[in-house]
């Protein structure tokens, strides 16, 4: 009998989590109202984590957080799901949508849509949550109070990357 309880047991399912954190630097347009038209400048901290099994092959899904400067002179922040899809071994997509307000700023008021697609590299971590990321993504945002609506397509890196400058400076100093 006991036998039996053990073999029809149900599987155990484990999700793990991989996070990143990175630097996002983008450009694009604000394409949407007529009378608003004009260049977009985007730079921001962008950071999710993604929950799955620990393989470069499996789907994963989790939050993300948001916040970024439009032209130096607004501040927004957003956060929604994110999905990974492993179209290749090492170059997975990043889909993500979500919910954005303006924080601060002459940007559109009110609260809003984001949508990215990102694409690059991004580890899996057999050692730690913490996986580097890297890639490019385009980025659409909507903010129904003015109809605005902003293009933007840019480039993520890892906050990992970004300090190893650091980190060496700081090792060497301190030989």
């Amino acid at each position: 009998m006991v036998a039996a309880a053990l073999v029809a047991r149900p599987a155990t399912a484990c999700a793990y989590t991989q996070w990143a954190a990175a630097i996002t630097l983008g450009g694009g347009a604000r394409v949407a109202p007529e009378a608003a038209q004009g260049g977009v400048f985007s730079m921001g901290l962008r950071a999710d984590a993604l929950f799955g099994a620990r393989s470069p092959f499996a789907w994963s899904v989790g939050p993300f957080a948001h916040v970024w400067s439009d032209n130096v002179d607004s501040l927004r922040v957003a956060a929604g799901v994110s999905l990974r899809v492993p179209v290749h071994v090492d170059l997975p997509l990043v889909l993500s949508v979500g919910a954005m307000v303006n924080a601060l700023g002459d940007a559109p008021v009110g609260p809003g849509l984001v949508g990215r697609v990102w694409w690059g590299t991004r580890s899996v971590n057999y050692h730690s949550a913490y996986g580097m990321a890297a890639g490019l993504w385009l980025e659409a945002r909507y903010t129904p109070d003015g109809g605005a609506c902003d293009v933007v397509a840019g480039l993520d890196a890892d906050l990992g990357f970004v300090a190893l400058p650091a980190v060496a400076l700081w090792n060497w100093l301190a030989r």
